[in-house]
């Protein structure tokens, strides 16, 4: 039987922790270090813990967030086991992999029923002061470097998810910064890419009133953009290469400016996305719906440990020229 898929992406951050004090406590000499010690025990704990009694945490007034499922994943692929508490070790390269439910009491949830009328096909939950509507973030966090994986514009983002690991930690871990992890990916790599699936750019005009003789013509003409997708199927990678190659000269002749330039490709048969602006690291996982067409948590959470895996040689560069010691 065949299994349905969507594709899904996946942001890389590093969070480490920072001190405007050089060489303290051990800081390095820019003021920051790795050490996570604290938040990878809290995990843990709540590993350890019957997950249906796991409480939500108050990140505010109104917000509320709290783990509903978790698992331990050794980095030689096999899982702890909270069942045989003694066998479980945190000396072992690990990752910990959880959704991470976020709630706004200030939210109501909005079923609609899309067979129905507008009217009929619309239900409400969430009107207790007590209840809100919520959102799952799946996460994937290597506690020995700080590296997280995330879905991107998800219910936590990156900031929300260092204040929840302020406060299930003890001592509460503060300090906690965060970057986006770079990919060094550049437009001669794009040549020995297996196949590439679409092109996914946005331009804009660039203009100069000593050219147009005119601020208002210039200014006019800077404001036009142009967003366009190209599908695979239609042109080789070397086409491709050389097609990218030349809008990058034509950016270099100061004729537009590349503000989207996203490649949808695969390179031995691993789907990834590489961004040629921000050269920040995007991973693109094909994760399967259930028999009603939905992706469920078991899913995204298989699917994000699988971004974290297959680009593990890409993360190592990336954290080492950030000072790390690789992933």
């Amino acid at each position: 039987m065949t299994t349905n898929t969507t594709k899904k992406n996946f942001d890389f951050f590093a969070i480490y922790r920072h001190t405007t004090v050089a060489n303290k406590d051990g800081f390095d000499d820019n003021g920051d270090c790795f050490d996570l010690t604290s938040i990878d025990k809290a995990l843990l704990e709540r590993f350890k813990m019957d997950e249906s009694k796991l409480s939500l945490v108050t990140l505010g007034k109104t917000l509320f967030a709290g783990i509903t499922h978790i698992r331990l994943i050794y980095l030689d692929g096999t899982w702890g086991n909270k069942l045989k508490e003694d066998t479980l070790s945190l000396d072992t390269e690990h990752v910990w992999v959880f959704n991470i439910e976020k709630a706004n009491t200030l939210d109501k949830a909005v079923i609609v029923d899309i067979k129905k009328s507008v009217g009929n096909g619309r239900t409400e939950y969430g009107d207790d002061p007590d209840e809100g509507a919520a959102k799952d973030t799946i996460v994937c966090f290597n506690p020995s470097n700080g590296v997280i994986v995330v879905p991107p514009r998800s219910g936590m983002g990156i900031s929300m998810l260092e204040r929840f690991f302020y406060h299930i930690t003890t001592p509460k871990i503060s300090g906690l910064y965060d970057d986006v992890v770079r990919d060094t990916t550049g437009t001669e790599n794009i040549a020995y890419l297996s196949g590439i699936n679409e092109i996914n750019l946005r331009v804009s005009n660039l203009s100069s009133p000593v050219k147009h003789r005119s601020i208002k013509k210039a200014t006019e003409l800077s404001s036009h953009k142009m967003s366009l997708k190209f599908y695979g199927g239609g042109y080789t990678v070397a086409e491709a290469a050389s097609y990218v190659k030349k809008l990058f000269v034509r950016q270099k002749n100061k004729e537009v400016i590349i503000e989207k330039l996203l490649i949808d490709d695969e390179y031995n048969d691993t789907h990834q996305l590489i961004d040629l602006v921000n050269h920040r690291m995007i991973a693109t996982v094909d994760v399967p719906m259930n028999r009603n067409g939905k992706v469920i948590v078991d899913a995204m959470m298989d699917a994000v440990y699988s971004a974290y895996t297959s680009n593990r040689t890409k993360l190592d560069i990336s954290h080492a020229v950030k000072g790390g010691n690789g992933v």
